[in-house]
């Protein structure tokens, strides 16, 4: 949990960096495998600002699938609000 108003920590974004490749070793083990959906892990109750969630979430799985070739033919990344959408989209595509 990230209390509101206190800066995350290297620890706290290598945990949420974490959960991301972990669900993608998981997913890579079983071969059927060909699409994996995310949510936006950690931003509800948990606190994990948005912006750096996102920053987070998609550096993770695009540096994972760089070392990792063609075994995924779709990532989804399911968000629950507008505002989790748009920081996904600022991510995505910068100036926005």
């Amino acid at each position: 949990m990230v209390p509101k108003g206190t800066e995350l920590t290297e620890k706290q974004k290598a945990e949420l960096a974490s959960c991301y490749q972990s669900c993608l070793e998981v997913a890579n083990e079983i071969g059927g495998i060909k699409t994996i959906a995310f949510c936006a892990i950690s931003t509800g109750v948990f606190g994990f600002p948005k912006p750096d969630a996102a920053n987070i979430a998609i550096k993770t799985v695009n540096d994972w699938l760089n070392t990792h070739s063609n075994h995924f033919e779709k990532i989804i990344f399911n968000l629950f609000s507008e505002g989790d959408y748009k920081e996904y989209i600022n991510v995505f595509e910068p100036g926005k």
